[in-house]
């Protein structure tokens, strides 16, 4: 059951599909801060969001009805979460205008970069100002001699339409989607702050996006996550996948557990994350990008014990694990259960809070 029996108005679920379990918080606002009112989990089939069949559309929408009604969430409001490969997101480099002329300038530009004919997608857009990421920022605000950053957004219209048949048959209303990147940065990046880069580690894919003035940056998707660690121990140790999946968390990536076995036998998937992290980190900084002062690992493999340590022999900046609970109140009887939960929640939580925050 939920843990504020607070009625309000300002009340939201974040959902999160992912591509091995959906996820959803309820946040609600309620004397001045951000409350958490419920959350909750269930298992689909691995990458089941990739599929738009009618019966992986029905599968998703009991699921979601479930998880709702065993959370005991009260609200019907959500925003859903829009994973990597079905959105398509840029950075637009623009003179100054007016703001009556931004408008067609951005959809004239943004022919060039996505990769979809633009009447089968919906287009979304922000102005970015250096150090103040502000919905609807007014492009009045800029200097004169200031250019134009615009934040693209580019979803298929099909796939808009397969999330609102879902929610709508679930009977919850669809306020908003927006891509994992968002929402993370949303949870997990000061905005006033240098430049950070979460690495969100799912079942099947890592996510490496790079966050400046609140903004993802540089979006990069690999098709290699927590399973792929899984099926190396399994193939190392000549264990099942499910007494893989135990031993990697159990024992994470300690040198001094199974023989040190584990860290031996995902090096070859820890050798291609990291080079995609640091190709990622070059391409920014040769953008001009600024410093990124720390990498944040997220998804269901960052909290794996001695797992930051481990990242930490191969790369040079500062790692910690997200923590997507530090602007939002929470029962102080769950606070061990939610810090251990909490990177995988992040997504859920973050799109929670768009409607919630100032």
């Amino acid at each position: 059951m939920g843990f504020f029996g607070i009625k309000s108005k300002n009340r939201y679920l974040g959902v999160d599909i992912g591509t091995s379990n959906l996820k959803i918080v309820e946040l609600n606002r309620w004397k001045g801060g951000v409350n958490l009112s419920t959350y909750g989990a269930i298992d689909l089939a691995d990458d089941v969001i990739r599929s738009d069949s009618p019966a992986v559309r029905e599968k998703i929408c009991k699921s979601l009805k479930r998880i709702v009604k065993e959370s005991g969430a009260k609200g019907s409001r959500a925003i859903a979460s829009l994973p990597g490969f079905s959105v398509f997101t840029t950075i637009l480099n623009l003179p100054r205008m007016e703001e009556e002329e931004l408008a067609s300038a951005v959809k004239w530009e943004s022919k060039r970069y996505i990769p979809f004919p633009i009447e089968e997608i919906i287009l979304d857009w922000e102005v970015i100002t250096p150090k103040s990421p502000q919905k609807n920022q007014k492009v009045e605000a800029l200097k004169p001699q200031e250019g134009i950053e615009v934040f693209l957004t580019a979803v298929p219209k099909n796939i808009v339409k397969r999330y609102g048949d879902i929610f709508k048959k679930a009977s919850l209303e669809l306020v908003g989607l927006e891509p994992e990147a968002m929402a993370l940065a949303r949870v997990l990046v000061d905005a006033q702050k240098e430049g950070a880069m979460i690495v969100d580690i799912g079942a099947t894919a890592t996510e490496i996006c790079i966050i400046e003035d609140g903004f993802p940056k540089l979006n990069l998707s690999i098709d290699m996550g927590g399973n792929a660690l899984t099926r190396v121990i399994a193939h190392s140790l000549q264990v099942s996948f499910e007494r893989a999946e135990q031993f990697k968390k159990d024992f994470g990536v300690s040198r001094e557990k199974m023989g040190g076995e584990i860290p031996r036998a995902i090096k070859p998937v820890i050798d291609v994350i990291v080079e995609k992290i640091r190709h990622c980190l070059n391409l920014f900084y040769n953008r001009g990008g600024s410093q990124v002062s720390q990498i944040i690992l997220s998804g269901g493999s960052a909290k794996l014990p001695e797992f930051t340590s481990y990242l930490s022999l191969f790369l040079d900046n500062k790692i910690v694990v997200a923590d997507p609970w530090n602007k939002i109140i929470i029962p102080q009887e769950l606070k061990k259960v939610l810090d251990e939960l909490g990177p995988t929640f992040d997504v859920a939580v973050g799109l929670a809070l768009r409607e919630l925050l100032p």
